[in-house]
């Protein structure tokens, strides 16, 4: 039951917010997992990483 409730919320709310913010939404996950599908153990950042979150903090 859960694995099907989880996707309806997220669609739910995916037709409710602006489109900017779904793009922010979509590049902030999308550099979460390339951070963390690096081969080392702890991912750590560098510094295109933390230039990345404080333009997208910015915005």
């Amino acid at each position: 039951m859960r694995t099907l409730l989880s996707p309806c919320l997220f669609l739910g709310r995916a037709t409710v917010m602006p489109r900017a913010d779904l793009i922010l939404e979509n590049a902030a996950l999308r550099q979460q997992l390339m951070v963390a599908l690096r081969s080392k153990p702890r991912p750590k950042l560098g510094p295109g990483d933390r230039i990345f979150w404080v333009v997208l903090r910015r915005l």
